[in-house]
């Protein structure tokens, strides 16, 4: 069974170049903004600000998934 990402993050990488980055309910936000920042060679404050807005998304969805409950 494959998994549903809870949330789809529009990154800008510059003023033309842009992708998305898939957010999944277990998904560990040091990890993916670790790798995506190394992939894509951007600095540490914006892995940290990634890592920030993950785990701010991840919470989010937590939340409202427990009061579905």
């Amino acid at each position: 069974m494959s998994q549903i990402p809870i949330v789809q993050l529009d990154v800008n990488l510059s003023e033309t170049k842009k992708t998305k980055l898939l957010i999944y309910e277990n998904d560990d936000a040091d990890l993916i903004s670790d790798t995506f920042c190394e992939k894509y060679n951007l600095s540490d404050d914006k892995r940290n600000y990634l890592r920030e807005l993950i785990e701010d998304k991840i919470n989010q969805f937590v939340s409202k998934k427990a009061n579905m409950i």
